[in-house]
């Protein structure tokens, strides 16, 4: 007997109110409590799927597709500088041209070659510390923020010194995921565009014809069967790297250092066993990760489990709510940084924080790299890591629906002698 299908717009289902304060407060924890209810939710504008095998399903359901210009359409933005750009990005790309860019790129990306940036991020990140970890506090979000992105500077050999106007286009453009834009930062977004591209461009011709070991040069001279990515390709999949991928690893890096002050028995493991350090950054990915999911739509109509679903419909795959799905792991609610581990050989890890499918993260080998080598080096120099209760501000959390993380990150802590 065929199987009767709802009409989704009549199914029952939660709803998520992404306006209410409290939730924009706390919005994973509640994504969390939805998904002990329903696989999905609805929301003002779409649905967010919740659990584990759904997420997978539909990640890579060749029915739903990336939505235009990341999500701004949604808004009514559909034209202008900055809906091309987030369309034109790898990370906006679907079907044949999204696994072109992505095949041709992928040898820049090869572990072997991003293992040579151990040294330089230990010794980056050593200097970071030594200007911060004698006072025995401060406020460590900042601190964060260089490390990152000066790391990607090193990989495309970028000048070091230009770093803080990178992390500043970085910041403004990350904004493009926004789910509510205000004229104001669409603005800001278009001119750290503008300026990203010139100077983009511009490092991108001095290193041209180089064929050095540096990633530009390895992915300007990488083809296949004759094809090559554009000068045009090559500028916005490195945009799209400093972007997403400095953006995402400092507030990694940022919420690392939250979750082990509120879990100090976890921060004592990691410093009695350095050994652990994998599985601890697979561990802060999953319990934690910056974003709350991705955005899909619906190419066509097509049915899902007993629902019809009509062509159009939005959908925010929540990575947040299927991480802590009980069908995927034992006790999800706790934050184990021995979870990974199996006598210190990690298993692959599944959680879906670097996304799942077509799309999963082309850069999450390199943000792996940074995150096992800040997290090596901590431990050794700091011990009982604490919130500053006495810091007037307390700690403040960027936007929920966006690169979510603390913004402000008053910590103390004692140091190794």
């Amino acid at each position: 007997m065929p199987q009767t299908l709802t009409r989704l717009e009549d199914a029952e289902l939660p709803y998520l109110d992404v306006e209410d304060p409290e939730i924009a407060e706390r919005p994973f924890e509640r994504v969390r409590e939805l998904a002990r209810e329903s696989w999905l939710a609805r929301m003002a504008n779409g649905y967010v799927v919740l659990r584990w095998e759904d997420a997978k399903a539909l990640n890579r359901h060749p029915k739903l597709r990336t939505p235009e210009g990341l999500g701004l359409a949604a808004q009514g933005i559909t034209e202008g500088l900055v809906f091309e750009w987030a369309s034109q990005t790898v990370l906006g790309l679907d079907g044949e041209t999204h696994e072109r860019i992505r095949r041709l790129a992928q040898p820049g990306f090869a572990p072997q070659k991003l293992e040579q940036l151990r040294p330089y991020a230990a010794r980056l990140f050593e200097d970071i510390l030594d200007g911060v970890v004698p006072a025995g506090g401060g406020e460590t979000a900042e601190i964060c923020k260089s490390y990152s992105i000066r790391v990607i500077c090193r990989l495309l050999e970028w000048p070091d010194e230009d770093w803080e106007r990178v992390v500043d286009w970085a910041e403004r453009a990350t904004n493009v995921i926004s789910p509510s834009l205000t004229a104001e930062q669409l603005a800001s977004i278009e001119q750290a565009l503008v300026e990203m591209r010139e100077y983009t461009t511009a490092q991108l011709e001095r290193l041209r014809g180089r064929h050095g070991d540096d990633l530009g040069s390895r992915i300007l001279a990488a083809g296949e069967d004759g094809d090559r990515l554009s000068k045009l390709e090559v500028v916005q999949l490195f945009e799209t790297l400093l972007v997403g991928g400095g953006d995402t690893t400092k507030a990694t890096l940022t919420l690392a250092l939250y979750l082990f002050a509120r879990h100090p028995d976890q921060w004592d493991a990691l410093s009695a066993d350095p050994e652990l350090v994998r599985s601890a950054v697979e561990e802060i990915l999953r319990y934690r990760p910056p974003s709350i999911g991705t955005g899909r739509m619906a190419r066509e109509d097509f049915a899902y489990r007993d629902l019809e679903i009509p062509a159009g419909t939005y959908f925010i795959v929540s990575n947040a709510a299927a991480n802590y799905d009980s069908d995927a792991y034992d006790d999800p609610d706790v934050f184990d940084v021995r979870r990974f581990s199996d006598g210190h050989r990690v298993p692959k890890p599944n959680h879906m924080s670097f996304g799942f499918g077509p799309h999963v993260c082309i850069g999450n080998y390199l943000a792996r790299v940074e995150l096992q080598e800040a997290l090596r080096i901590l431990p050794q120099r700091i011990t009982n890591l604490r919130i500053d209760e006495s810091d007037p501000r307390g700690v403040e959390w960027t936007p929920p629906f966006g690169i979510h993380s603390p913004s402000w990150l008053p910590l103390q802590w004692d140091v190794v002698r």
